[in-house]
């Protein structure tokens, strides 16, 4: 302990950074090709493991108070009180990452002192916030976020991350907000800083206002409405969709003057998108239509079809679908032979499709063959390696 006691204080407090680093970075998940997957891990081990550090006795509680560097990544609990006031103000005028899990809406004492510790010098120091909490708890923040604009207030904040902890009372998506139409129900918290978003388990209730390069949304519904947005007004790049329930599907057959020419105009609007990851998605209206002739493929290809648009022809290089059912790549199989995506010179193309038990093996490969046939022709500029991989049975 003499030789610990005595380090100088600069080598101490490096010590100390190294100790409780961790993996505070933005954290990844593997994705073949250039581009990994936006996410932020949460804050909470870490920052305990400072607090233990600087609670050892006077001399590292100093040493760790005199390091600002040291209290930029913040963990704000359900129950962390009125002393998150003082943990934000020990950054000093340092850039923040803050992680809240946020209390129940019945703590009123709690969402209290939430409001009273962002301040308007920590909310313009803020660069990566992550929030989890219920769903009503998610958007009680969620409005905060809205009239208060925190965001807007932060001009660093480059990334955002939303998660929805499950509970026996909240429902896995929820479909009626998915079809409700969104227009009456934007949520203006956009900044132009603002360029990485990741959303778990809640409704798309918010769509961006400004540019954003990466987006991440998993386990929620989005509308048709909200998808197009995102392609064409919010001009994402890095794009995936994990588990989303997608919208009831056009049939062309049936469908309105206006629906035609607003799919059309879409269709050729200029977009920005390079990478594009679509995992099992989710048709939340099968066999709900009362029209016995809509394909039970339908919603699933105008679902692709709004986001493998002419626009982005000269972008989109990269495209994963993962997971496919074998009703969605029924529907993407009879795009790629209208020739979906032919226009555009994607560089890496991965279809891995997940079907029950019951599909005969033969039944299955043939399905395949056909498939890579199909692919051959239509993505001749593709890495014939990322074409498939095999079927799981």
């Amino acid at each position: 302990m003499a030789i610990i006691r005595d380090m100088p204080p600069e080598l101490m407090a490096r010590v100390f950074g190294l100790a409780i680093e961790g993996d505070c970075t933005t954290a990844t998940e593997s994705v073949e090709g250039s581009y990994s997957e936006f996410t932020l891990p949460s804050l909470q081990i870490t920052f305990q493991q400072l607090l233990r550090l600087s609670g050892v006795c006077s001399h590292w509680r100093n040493i760790s108070l005199d390091e600002a560097r040291l209290w930029t990544r913040v963990f704000v609990g359900q129950r962390a009180g009125e002393i998150v006031g003082l943990f934000l103000s020990r950054s000093k005028a340092l850039g923040l990452s803050i992680d809240i899990d946020l209390p129940t809406v019945e703590n009123i004492q709690a969402w209290s002192t939430l409001k009273k510790a962002f301040t308007p010098d920590v909310l313009t120091r803020i660069q990566s916030l992550r929030i989890s909490g219920s769903q009503p708890s998610l958007e009680r923040m969620i409005g905060i976020l809205s009239h208060g604009r925190l965001i807007k207030r932060s001009g660093k904040l480059t990334q955002l991350h939303l998660v929805c902890a499950p509970s026996g009372d909240d429902g896995p998506i929820d479909v009626t907000r998915a079809e409700a139409d969104p227009r009456t129900n934007i949520l203006p918290i956009g900044g132009a800083s603002l360029a990485c978003i990741r959303i778990e388990g809640i409704a798309i209730g918010l769509l961006p206002q400004w540019s954003v390069s990466e987006l991440v949304i998993q386990d929620a519904a989005i509308s048709r409405f909200e998808l197009r947005q995102l392609l064409t007004s919010a001009g994402v790049e890095h794009l995936t969709l994990r588990r989303v329930g997608i919208p009831v599907g056009i049939d062309y057959r049936t469908a309105s003057q206006l629906q035609l020419v607003e799919a059309r105009s879409h269709a050729e609007t200029p977009v920005r998108l390079t990478t594009l990851e679509i995992d099992n998605p989710i048709d939340l209206h099968a066999g709900l239509e009362n029209d016995v002739r809509r394909h039970p493929a339908l919603n699933y290809a105008s679902f692709f079809s709004d986001i493998m648009i002419e626009g982005a022809t000269d972008t989109l290089k990269e495209v994963k679908f993962v997971n496919l059912s074998q009703v969605a790549w029924d529907a993407l199989f009879m795009l790629f032979k209208q020739g979906l995506g032919r226009k555009q010179f994607i560089q890496t193309l991965k279809v891995e499709l997940c079907w029950d038990f019951g599909v005969p093996e033969t039944l299955a490969q043939e399905e395949l063959r056909k498939g890579i046939r199909i692919l051959r022709k239509v993505f001749p500029e593709a890495d014939r390696r990322q074409w498939y991989s095999l079927i799981d049975l």
